[in-house]
């Protein structure tokens, strides 16, 4: 019911990113990584797009990193923390992306897919 309300509000105001961020959440919350991934995407797209910083900003692209790692998308999760890292504005903000990668390197040591070579070579990103 509540996923049908967040649909029809997209429809509804196309380029309102809050639809789909809140969306993403609900599905993180249910074990839907995939599909949280795909709206929170395009919650920070549709930010980008309109210059809506709240929903594009340092804490944005951590919280897209942290979906994306849920879901073992590690090419995907260095991307949105080397872009955290790269607009975050205070020490708070290091250390939550700091927190995150070390998190990612505890997860994807243990992940089997193909793209854990290449987290090895993007880590470097992020001092």
């Amino acid at each position: 019911m509540k996923t049908s309300l967040y649909l029809q509000a997209m429809r509804l105001e196309p380029q309102e990113p809050s639809y789909p961020w809140n969306l993403a959440s609900s599905m993180g919350r249910l074990g839907q990584h995939h599909l949280a991934l795909a709206f929170i995407e395009q919650a920070i797209t549709m930010a980008h797009a309109t210059g809506d910083e709240e929903w594009s900003d340092t804490y944005a692209h951590i919280a897209w990193a942290d979906v994306a790692m849920r879901a073992e998308q590690w090419m995907v999760t260095l991307i949105a923390l080397a872009t955290a890292w790269r607009l975050v504005g205070d020490e708070e903000g290091r250390r939550d992306v700091r927190r995150l990668k070390a998190e990612i390197a505890r997860r994807s040591a243990r992940a089997s897919n193909g793209d854990v070579h290449l987290l090895t070579e993007l880590r470097s990103l992020i001092a």
